[in-house]
């Protein structure tokens, strides 16, 4: 897709950008450690790159909305949003993570309520976080208040990003078969498809070479262990059971944009090639590890796709985008802020005193 253009710059080169941040973002690996993994990650050359990539992309995107944007209209546009039409999509999102929490009680081998917890409080701290650091904590977090090995978590999130890498791909491609590359360039997809090829294949080698590649650590050193624990949590993936799930995930994602996105405003109407598309900027447009929850660069996303595809104008679509990226958020943080105070230790001194 093209981007309109600011003053001479032109917002295009924001596909270079996520291709390069998509990169970054698969060599990022959760941390199984907690202060010190995080203070590294903050310190990093990489992570000192992104904060300049984002800088610039923010300047761009800052001077293009003072440019074209008035409060007043998309605050007009807000009170034209029908009460129905989000608290819609908050269902239709609640049963999306729902399904996420089942595909990861598969991937911990847990129950639904621990693992649904777990991805809520991932989700939540990239909400709260910059750079991908919620990922981290994630890990960190499941072991803490659920006793679930860091190992198992650790696992889970690379092969959970994996497979929704691929789900995105793959729709990606859906909408350039059918709509003949109008919508979504091919370039935009070339670097999701071979770290998509690359994460396959080095999940494949780890499996098969698994005894040979523990063997190059000393015998009872930490990264060995790691190594060994992550080859039995991923050995016993039910893949069948998951790869449906994912794709149960995709059908349901693409529902809600659809849904959305053809109630929040009558000049909108999008068909389900359009809604693929869409999800698929979206992705895209978040894959840079950037600000919390990627603000900014969501909202972007959707902007230029609907006054692209729709005649609707910049401040409509900017007050459809932005209620829809608080209806998406919003659960996940009350979610995570009550198992935070539920298994804080004051309440659990707490409930035990009044039990007691």
């Amino acid at each position: 897709m093209r981007f309109p253009s600011v003053n001479g710059a032109t917002i295009r080169d924001l596909e270079s950008a996520i291709a390069i941040a998509l990169i970054l973002e698969m060599q990022t690996v959760p941390s199984t450690a907690s202060g010190h993994g995080l203070r590294h990650k903050l310190r990093s050359p990489k992570t000192f790159f992104l904060i300049a990539l984002n800088g610039l992309l923010y300047f761009l995107l800052f001077r293009w909305a003072g440019e074209n944007i008035d409060p007043g209209r998309v605050a007009d546009y807000f009170t034209q949003i029908p009460l129905w039409a989000p608290i819609g999509s908050l269902l239709i999102n609640m049963a999306a993570l729902c399904l996420y929490g089942v595909r990861m009680a598969l991937l911990l081998g847990t129950d639904f309520r621990t693992a649904f917890s777990i991805v809520n409080m991932g989700y939540a701290l990239n909400t709260l976080l910059p750079l991908r650091l919620g990922e981290g904590i994630k890990v960190y977090l499941g072991y803490k208040l659920f006793a679930v090995p860091m190992t198992a978590t650790f696992a889970g999130s690379i092969a959970e990003k994996l497979m929704d890498l691929v789900k995105i791909l793959l729709l990606g491609v859906v909408v350039l078969v059918f709509a003949a590359g109008e919508i979504i360039q091919v370039s935009a997809l070339w670097t999701m498809g071979l770290l998509a090829f690359l994460g396959i294949g080095v999940v494949a080698i780890f499996g098969r070479k698994i005894v040979r590649i523990v063997r190059f650590f000393p015998k009872h050193s930490r990264l060995r262990r790691i190594f060994i624990q992550l080859h039995k949590h991923a050995r016993g993936y039910p893949l069948d059971r998951i790869v449906l799930l994912t794709a149960a995930i995709g059908v349901l994602n693409v529902f809600l944009v659809f849904f959305t996105f053809n109630t929040y405003l009558p000049d909108v109407r999008l068909g389900a090639i359009e809604a693929i598309a869409l999800l698929v900027v979206i992705a895209l447009a978040i894959a840079i590890p950037s600000a919390p929850a990627g603000v900014g660069l969501f909202e972007a996303g959707i902007v230029v796709y609907l006054t692209q595809k729709s005649n609707i104008g910049i401040d409509a679509a900017l007050a459809a985008a932005s209620v829809f990226h608080l209806v998406i958020t919003i659960p996940q943080l009350i979610v995570t802020a009550w198992l935070v105070w539920r298994r804080s230790p004051s309440t659990a001194e707490g409930s035990v005193e009044k039990a007691g």
